[in-house]
């Protein structure tokens, strides 16, 4: 991928400073959940398999972007080169006077401070080792069809608080007025489960 598209999976469309959100949670023992970092009491020495961390997925579903290995992307290393590059997908396929690469996301050696989405590194090309990896990435022209998002009732291509709107209009048939469809005496991510049960057949 690009720097930017990298940057773009790990941080999301709100711009979190890790792939999951904005902290770290360590645990008593001092595992770290959401990422192979240094410091981690994970079990692992060194890399850690793909998928390890499912709390540490982006919000597009992508795994270890942060930690684990650092990535090669496609860039060459100018740290001014954002301050002149164009708005949309930069990518710098210049070296000029840059030997380096850009690499992203920290490794397991480097401490969680240092795996923040925005964290740029580089090296030179010709150089391995075993905190360096890369991830494939392919431009497609396939666009999502609206039968492949169940939850997009008002079938505009995009789930979104509309939809929530069309489902609580249904509140009053489900003899839940304000939205407390399970009678717990809240309204939480268990009634929108309730709501999925229901609305099951219409909704596909």
């Amino acid at each position: 991928p690009t720097e930017a598209e990298w940057e773009f999976s790990a941080r999301g469309t709100i711009g979190n400073q890790y792939p999951w959100g904005n902290q770290f949670e360590v645990e008593i023992n001092g595992r770290i959940n959401h990422a192979n970092v240094a410091g981690n009491a994970d079990g692992f020495d060194k890399t850690a398999p793909v998928g390890s961390f499912p709390t540490g997925i982006s919000q597009f579903g992508a795994h270890d972007l942060a930690g684990n290995v650092l990535e090669w992307v496609s860039d060459w290393y100018d740290e001014n080169y954002y301050a002149n590059s164009p708005v949309k997908n930069p990518e710098n396929k210049n070296p000029s006077n840059f030997l380096g690469r850009v690499l992203r996301g920290g490794s397991w050696k480097k401490p969680p401070l240092k795996v923040r989405s925005a964290m740029r590194y580089t090296l030179l090309p010709s150089l391995s080792d075993d905190t360096i990896g890369f991830r494939c990435a392919m431009t497609t022209n396939q666009q999502t069809s609206h039968n492949d998002l169940p939850w997009d009732l008002n079938k505009d291509g995009v789930v979104d608080i509309l939809d929530l709107v069309i489902v609580s209009i249904h509140f009053e048939m489900l003899n839940a007025p304000n939205g407390d469809v399970n009678k717990d005496g809240i309204v939480d991510i268990l009634d929108l489960v309730a709501i999925a049960n229901h609305f099951g057949d219409q909704i596909n």
